[in-house]
């Protein structure tokens, strides 16, 4: 008879209670040891346990062990990244940051809010298509061959005819192709201020101005203020 099949042994153990019993059908540490001892307790004089069973059994009860401080030690590292993260997130407010995003700002005097691409390669052809709310294609920019890396985008404000576009969040997409017409990677960053930090879910995410949530993940660039 061993821990886990000593079912009288447990009934004994559950009606004596005990603080380290674990929620559910899960077996806690403290459980397990005083099913261990138990069962040493009740075992037969004339034919006690095996030494090798014994051993195995004792081996469980250090692996348990062990997982549980393994993770009561995972979750404090997670709680005090989690408040770094929030405390660093909370000192963006009020900076201009390089976002990764797709949406782009157009404000009432008509200026975009700066713009780049970030090409993962070499293009033969980039091409840039400028949408708004209603997804109605209102500016393409064809911006040539580029070389890896950065390339500034810059737009005017207007549409394509020439008239002027009203105020509001616009959507920017790329297009990049190899000389080979293979499509080539890209990365929009746009320059937004930080207006402040939401927790909605437990995960912190930069409020922008314009309606937009980003994740320190989508931060390129801070600018000095």
């Amino acid at each position: 008879m061993n821990v886990l099949e000593s079912s009288a042994a447990a009934r004994q153990v559950a009606g004596a209670g005990g603080s380290g019993r674990s929620q559910g059908n899960r077996m806690g540490k403290d459980e397990f040891l005083k099913l261990l001892t138990t069962q040493m307790q009740a075992q037969d004089p004339l034919n006690p346990m095996d030494n090798t069973e014994f051993v195995a059994q004792l081996s469980q009860f250090t692996s348990l062990e062990r997982l549980e401080n393994m993770s009561q030690s995972i979750e404090a590292m997670a709680m005090s990244t989690s408040a770094n993260t929030s405390a660093q997130m909370v000192s963006f407010i009020g900076k201009t940051i390089d976002a990764r995003s797709d949406q782009i700002s157009l404000d009432d005097a008509g200026n975009a809010s700066p713009t780049r691409i970030d090409l993962h390669g070499d293009a033969y052809d980039v091409q840039v298509t400028i949408t708004d709310s209603e997804g109605r294609v209102v500016r393409t920019i064809e911006l040539g061959e580029q070389e890896a890396g950065e390339v500034d985008v810059d737009w005017d404000g207007l549409e394509d005819d020439g008239s002027p576009l009203p105020a509001g969040e616009y959507t920017i997409s790329v297009k990049a192709e190899s000389e080979e017409g293979e499509s080539v990677g890209s990365d929009v960053y746009t320059a937004r201020r930080v207006s402040g930090v939401s927790f909605q879910g437990g995960f912190p995410k930069l409020e922008l101005e314009g309606d937009v949530e980003i994740s320190l993940g989508d931060v390129n660039r801070v600018h000095e203020d």
